[in-house]
């Protein structure tokens, strides 16, 4: 079966991809932000001492902006992406711009930890192939 003939309700690799990334993206921000919100005070342990390069006095509102955009925003893509919603490339776009600039930010703002270049490189992969992704059904749009 050659690409044109397949079924478009079939999700294509690069989707597979993108949505497996951003389902352990869902799963840890959502876990972290949660537990940020939970106990502000404390931050995961790393304590409000570590804000004080930020305008933040303690973990709630960076707990609210973790979940937000890089949690509840991934689960929406995620979804468009299985409802085969046409704009849902962008999306993913969205949500690789999104964790990066979250892990720049933190990494100016409070003090390294080692899954700050991990969700870093997770970033930059979402953004890969969601551009490659792109890239791909523009082709195939002028293809056809």
């Amino acid at each position: 079966m050659t690409a044109a003939s397949r079924p478009r309700n079939k999700l294509d690799w690069r989707e597979i991809v993108l949505v497996v990334l951003e389902a352990i993206l869902v799963i840890g921000a959502g876990a972290g932000g949660i537990a940020l919100m939970a106990r502000p005070e404390s931050g995961l342990g790393m304590g409000v001492a570590s804000l004080s390069k930020s305008p933040f006095h303690n973990f709630l509102i960076p707990g609210i902006i973790l979940f937000v955009a890089n949690s509840l925003l991934p689960l929406a893509i995620v979804v468009v992406t299985f409802l085969k919603v046409r704009w849902s490339y962008l999306g993913h776009v969205v949500v690789g711009t999104s964790l990066l600039i979250w892990i720049v930010v933190e990494m100016i703002w409070i003090s390294y930890n080692w899954l700050q270049p991990a969700f870093g490189v997770m970033a930059l992969l979402v953004l890969g192939f969601a551009i490659w992704n792109w890239v791909h059904r523009a082709r195939r749009a002028a293809r056809s």
